[in-house]
């Protein structure tokens, strides 16, 4: 059996001219009247696609008849109006041209704005964040400060105790010398 693509395939070579019926017959094992006959259903079905395809085409040709004619009677509308005023068609472009030259800067702007108000709220959630930050930290530097000067009052405190402390240490030292010589003279006695 013969899969669709290399039918397709030989449908090709035969539209081409590179093929004919009896060639694709030989090749594919097909008999040439199957092929001739499966050739015209695959025309007629490709006459059909093309036929809605134009049917589709003259349809938007007629839409887009309508449009134009529907825009020129605006434009005819709209150039009387500007005649009336005194203006010509090509200074109402100028006009229309700047107008529209100006919103499209008005949109930019306002698109810009936007960015800068999202920037700006970033911004703003990043300060309150380092304000909680460093308030957090003035907390800690306050507690420090604290602690700090708590061990500095100690160590105040044991560097004027220290030279008592030695004075005492020196004192049992010697106390300690002579109650082991005194011990020793016992022993010895």
């Amino acid at each position: 059996m013969i899969d669709r693509e290399d039918l397709e395939r030989a449908y090709r070579l035969l539209d081409e001219g590179r093929a004919s019926f009896r060639d694709l017959e030989s090749k594919l094992g097909i008999p040439k009247s199957t092929l001739h006959r499966w050739y015209i259903k695959r025309l007629d079905e490709r006459i059909e696609e093309r036929r809605r395809v134009l049917a589709d085409l003259e349809q938007s040709l007629s839409k887009l008849r309508e449009e134009y004619f529907a825009l020129k009677r605006e434009v005819d509308a709209i150039e009387a109006t500007f005649k009336l005023q005194g203006i010509t068609l090509k200074e109402a472009v100028k006009i229309v041209k700047n107008i529209r030259d100006l919103r499209a800067e008005r949109d930019s702007l306002k698109n810009e704005v936007a960015r800068l108000k999202v920037e700006l709220a970033g911004w703003r959630d990043r300060l309150n964040k380092l304000k909680s930050r460093l308030s957090a930290l003035e907390g800690d530097e306050k507690m420090l400060i604290e602690t700090l000067s708590e061990y500095y009052s100690q160590l105040d405190y044991y560097q004027r105790l220290l030279p008592q402390l030695k004075q005492e240490e020196r004192q049992l030292r010697a106390s300690i010398k002579a109650l082991r010589l005194r011990q020793g003279l016992k022993a010895k006695r």
